[in-house]
Protein backbone atom coordinates (compact mmCIF):
# COMPACT_ATOMS: atom_id res chain seq x y z
CA UNK A 1 0.00 0.00 0.00
CA UNK A 2 1.72 3.40 -1.12
CA UNK A 3 1.81 6.08 1.29
CA UNK A 4 0.09 9.23 -0.17
CA UNK A 5 1.17 12.75 0.49
CA UNK A 6 -1.50 13.30 3.66
CA UNK A 7 0.77 10.44 5.22
CA UNK A 8 -2.56 7.80 5.35
CA UNK A 9 -2.03 4.63 3.52
CA UNK A 10 -4.44 3.70 0.80
CA UNK A 11 -5.33 0.76 -1.58
CA UNK A 12 -4.69 1.68 -5.03
CA UNK A 13 -6.95 1.25 -8.40
CA UNK A 14 -5.28 -1.29 -9.57
CA UNK A 15 -6.28 -3.65 -5.93
CA UNK A 16 -9.69 -2.87 -5.85
CA UNK A 17 -10.26 -3.68 -9.15
CA UNK A 18 -8.68 -6.58 -8.73
CA UNK A 19 -10.85 -6.94 -5.70
CA UNK A 20 -14.42 -6.96 -7.13
CA UNK A 21 -13.30 -9.39 -10.37
CA UNK A 22 -12.36 -12.20 -7.36
CA UNK A 23 -15.84 -11.01 -5.68
CA UNK A 24 -17.80 -11.34 -8.73
CA UNK A 25 -16.05 -14.53 -9.72
CA UNK A 26 -16.81 -16.22 -6.46
CA UNK A 27 -20.22 -14.77 -6.63
CA UNK A 28 -21.21 -16.82 -10.10
CA UNK A 29 -19.49 -19.62 -8.81
CA UNK A 30 -22.03 -19.07 -5.63
CA UNK A 31 -25.27 -18.33 -7.38
CA UNK A 32 -26.04 -21.49 -8.98
CA UNK A 33 -26.15 -23.49 -5.93
CA UNK A 34 -27.84 -21.53 -4.18
CA UNK A 35 -30.91 -21.16 -6.76
CA UNK A 36 -30.33 -24.79 -7.19
CA UNK A 37 -30.93 -25.40 -3.45
CA UNK A 38 -35.05 -23.75 -3.84
CA UNK A 39 -35.52 -26.40 -6.03
CA UNK A 40 -34.51 -29.58 -4.08
CA UNK A 41 -36.42 -27.73 -1.06
CA UNK A 42 -39.26 -27.50 -3.32
CA UNK A 43 -39.23 -31.28 -3.89
CA UNK A 44 -38.79 -32.03 -0.44
CA UNK A 45 -41.55 -30.31 0.58
CA UNK A 46 -44.38 -31.46 -2.13
CA UNK A 47 -42.27 -35.44 -1.19
CA UNK A 48 -43.29 -34.49 2.27
CA UNK A 49 -46.62 -33.69 1.62
CA UNK A 50 -47.60 -36.74 -0.64
CA UNK A 51 -45.91 -38.90 2.35
CA UNK A 52 -48.31 -37.43 4.76
CA UNK A 53 -50.81 -38.16 2.45
CA UNK A 54 -50.20 -41.52 2.02
CA UNK A 55 -49.55 -41.76 6.03
CA UNK A 56 -53.25 -40.11 6.65
CA UNK A 57 -54.95 -42.85 3.94
CA UNK A 58 -53.65 -45.73 5.97
CA UNK A 59 -54.57 -44.59 9.21
CA UNK A 60 -57.89 -43.44 7.45
CA UNK A 61 -58.34 -46.86 5.95
CA UNK A 62 -57.32 -48.68 9.28
CA UNK A 63 -60.16 -46.38 11.43
CA UNK A 64 -62.97 -46.27 8.98
CA UNK A 65 -62.13 -49.98 7.79
CA UNK A 66 -62.38 -48.77 4.06
CA UNK A 67 -60.11 -49.17 1.33
CA UNK A 68 -58.73 -45.88 0.34
CA UNK A 69 -56.82 -44.90 -2.59
CA UNK A 70 -54.44 -41.66 -3.47
CA UNK A 71 -55.66 -40.59 -6.85
CA UNK A 72 -52.86 -39.04 -8.82
CA UNK A 73 -53.62 -36.27 -12.10
CA UNK A 74 -51.18 -35.90 -14.05
CA UNK A 75 -52.17 -33.20 -16.41
CA UNK A 76 -53.01 -30.77 -13.90
CA UNK A 77 -50.16 -32.44 -11.52
CA UNK A 78 -51.93 -33.12 -8.24
CA UNK A 79 -53.07 -35.39 -6.38
CA UNK A 80 -56.27 -36.57 -3.76
CA UNK A 81 -56.51 -38.97 -1.32
CA UNK A 82 -60.22 -41.21 -2.10
CA UNK A 83 -61.76 -43.58 -0.40
CA UNK A 84 -64.55 -46.49 -0.76
CA UNK A 85 -67.75 -44.39 -0.19
CA UNK A 86 -70.30 -47.30 1.51
CA UNK A 87 -68.00 -50.81 1.05
CA UNK A 88 -71.61 -52.59 1.87
CA UNK A 89 -73.85 -50.57 -0.21
CA UNK A 90 -72.15 -49.18 -3.20
CA UNK A 91 -68.21 -51.42 -3.64
CA UNK A 92 -65.42 -50.02 -5.29
CA UNK A 93 -67.22 -46.52 -5.88
CA UNK A 94 -64.53 -44.23 -4.22
CA UNK A 95 -65.47 -39.82 -3.44
CA UNK A 96 -62.83 -37.80 -2.42
CA UNK A 97 -61.61 -36.99 1.17
CA UNK A 98 -61.03 -33.86 2.56
CA UNK A 99 -57.55 -33.16 4.00
CA UNK A 100 -57.39 -30.07 5.66
CA UNK A 101 -59.31 -27.49 3.81
CA UNK A 102 -58.78 -28.59 0.39
CA UNK A 103 -59.95 -32.12 -1.13
CA UNK A 104 -56.50 -32.34 -4.01
CA UNK A 105 -52.89 -31.26 -3.17
CA UNK A 106 -51.03 -29.38 -5.82
CA UNK A 107 -47.10 -30.96 -6.45
CA UNK A 108 -44.58 -27.28 -6.10
CA UNK A 109 -44.28 -25.58 -9.28
CA UNK A 110 -41.90 -26.67 -11.78
CA UNK A 111 -42.52 -30.37 -10.58
CA UNK A 112 -44.36 -32.91 -12.56
CA UNK A 113 -45.44 -36.98 -11.88
CA UNK A 114 -43.28 -38.91 -13.88
CA UNK A 115 -44.16 -42.47 -15.00
CA UNK A 116 -45.61 -44.60 -11.49
CA UNK A 117 -44.87 -48.28 -11.16
CA UNK A 118 -46.59 -49.52 -8.33
CA UNK A 119 -46.05 -53.72 -7.72
CA UNK A 120 -49.15 -55.20 -5.92
CA UNK A 121 -48.67 -57.37 -2.83
CA UNK A 122 -50.98 -60.03 -1.96
CA UNK A 123 -53.49 -58.92 0.63
CA UNK A 124 -52.86 -60.89 4.01
CA UNK A 125 -56.47 -62.53 4.06
CA UNK A 126 -55.83 -63.90 0.51
CA UNK A 127 -53.45 -66.65 -0.91
CA UNK A 128 -50.52 -65.49 -3.02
Amino acid sequence: MPTSSTGRTAFTLVEQVVVVVIIVVLAGMIAPRLSGGAGSSELRESARRLLLTAQYARDFAAVRRRDCRIVLDSSEQRYALAAESDPDAKPGEFSPVRMGGDKCEQLGRGLRFGQVLIAARPRPDREP
